[in-house]
C-alpha cells in the first residue's frame, strides 16, 4: 500500500521493474483485418544495456578566467526542467548565451551536482551526465534517485518534477558579469 497525497487515503499500487529481451526472440507482425504481416529481422543491433555513456567536458574552461564570483541561486544563470523516467530523475540545465555555457559545461561536473545535491545524494544513486551544445545544455541523469518511481514512491515528489527548481534554488559561485540580467532576481 501507499498513500496518496491527493486524498491521503490508501491506495494499490504496482512498481515495474524493466526486462531485457532480445528483439530476435520476438515475433513482430502487423496484424490487418484481412491478413498478417511478419516482419524479418535485417540484423539491426542496439547497444547494450547498462550504463549510458557519462563524461565530463572534454576541454573545460577554467572558472577563474570569468573573472569575480559571487555567491547567489544557480538558477540567477541557469534555467532548468525535470523529470522521472522510472525510478531515475533527468535534470536538463540550460544558458541563454554561449559564454554562459561555456561557464556552465564547465562547472557542472558530477562532483559538483554530487554537491549541491547536499544530503539529498546518497552513496545508492549513481549520476550521469552529458552535454547537449546546440541548445547549451547540460544534463544529469540521477540513477535510483526517486525512491521506485512514481507508482510505488513515498516521496512527496515522486516524479521529480521540483528536482530543478530545487537545484535552481541552491547558491553556487556565479561569475558577477552574468549577474547584470538574471534569470531570478538575486
Amino acid at each position: 500500500m501507499s498513500l496518496d497525497f491527493r486524498t491521503m487515503s490508501p491506495k494499490m499500487f504496482m512498481e515495474l521493474f524493466p526486462g531485457i529481451i532480445s528483439y530476435t526472440r520476438l515475433n513482430h507482425r502487423v496484424v490487418l483485418p484481412d491478413k498478417e504481416i511478419k516482419i524479418q529481422h535485417h540484423g539491426i543491433t542496439a547497444p547494450p544495456p547498462g550504463k549510458r555513456p557519462s563524461y565530463e567536458t572534454a576541454e573545460p574552461t577554467p572558472l577563474e578566467t570569468f573573472g569575480p564570483v559571487k555567491r547567489v541561486p544557480l538558477g540567477a544563470v541557469a534555467h532548468a526542467r525535470s523529470g522521472d523516467k522510472g525510478d531515475n530523475c533527468n535534470i536538463g540545465f540550460f544558458t541563454r548565451s554561449a559564454e554562459e555555457y561555456k561557464w556552465l559545461q564547465s562547472y557542472l561536473t558530477v562532483p559538483r551536482i554530487i554537491e549541491i545535491l547536499g544530503d539529498d545524494w546518497k552513496e545508492s544513486i549513481t549520476v550521469e551526465r552529458c552535454e547537449f551544445p546546440q541548445i547549451r545544455a547540460v544534463h544529469f541523469r540521477l540513477l535510483d534517485f526517486l525512491g521506485g518511481g512514481g507508482a510505488s514512491s513515498t516521496r512527496i515528489d515522486m516524479l521529480g518534477k521540483g528536482v530543478a527548481e530545487y537545484l535552481r534554488s541552491k547558491f553556487v559561485d556565479v561569475p558577477v558579469k552574468f549577474l547584470d540580467n538574471p534569470i531570478t532576481p538575486v
